[in-house]
């Protein structure tokens, strides 16, 4: 099957935490990768916690991007809301696929890619 993506994906490692629902749970995750307009997430859940994300459902998200800038080491807190755009099984885990069109994560990711993705 071809990949009809219109933005690139850069895979990262990043700890992250979703909030989740009316009570705003929060869910310890990993960003899979990114793009302009996506993310995706990797979730360790049990049965009962994998109904918690459904296609269309809004969910906020943070995590921590630590880079080198010149000489000095900086830390960007990245905290969005996006929409679920897809959610699969792989083995034990969670895929969750969101898509947010957010002007600021967009210049984050193209940023990155033009600094040949060396703050990842």
């Amino acid at each position: 099957m071809k990949d009809q993506r219109l933005y690139n994906r850069s895979e990262v490692h990043l700890p992250a935490l979703l909030y989740v629902g009316d009570t705003y749970t929060e869910v310890v995750c990993n960003v899979r990768d990114i793009s302009e307009r996506g993310i995706a997430f990797e979730i360790t859940l049990s049965e009962a916690e994998k109904g918690s994300f459904q296609v269309g459902d809004s969910i906020e998200f943070q995590f921590m991007d630590t880079f080198r800038f010149g000489s000095e080491v900086e830390t960007d807190l990245i905290s969005k809301h996006c929409l679920i755009r897809h959610v699969t099984e792989a083995g034990s885990s969670l895929i969750i696929g969101c898509y947010l069109a957010d002007k600021e994560f967009a210049q984050y990711v193209m940023h990155k890619e033009v600094a040949g993705q060396s703050r990842l």
